[in-house]
């Protein structure tokens, strides 16, 4: 695992991720998680804001609880990738998001 740190054009780098974890308690509209989705990077999140939307309808990540436990279990099995199901996949948000306005 790598912490880049700030970076002015982060898509290179969530592309090349694993996963993109989201750990809030509250969070509104995560422009974050959409990217993620639609760079094909799957999301590991806690139940908030469009987090279980996204991972329901597109079937791009896992939905946890907010426990360290869980996060730890989750973050392991996808960076060995243990499940064939967590394997990096395209996943089709074109009919709810425009790729070129969401990553402009």
């Amino acid at each position: 695992m790598v912490i880049e740190g700030f970076k002015d054009n982060p898509y290179p780098y969530i592309k090349k991720s694993d996963a993109t974890v989201l750990t809030s308690l509250s969070e509104g509209f995560s422009l974050a998680l959409v990217e993620s989705a639609v760079l094909n990077t799957p999301i590991i999140s806690t139940d908030v804001g469009i987090a279980r939307e996204l991972i329901e309808k597109y079937q791009c990540g896992t939905l946890i609880d907010y426990d360290e436990n869980m996060l730890a279990d989750t973050l392991l099995k996808y960076m060995l990738k243990i499940d064939n199901n967590l394997e990096k996949k395209s996943f089709d948000l074109s009919d709810e998001f425009d790729v070129k306005m969401e990553l402009t």
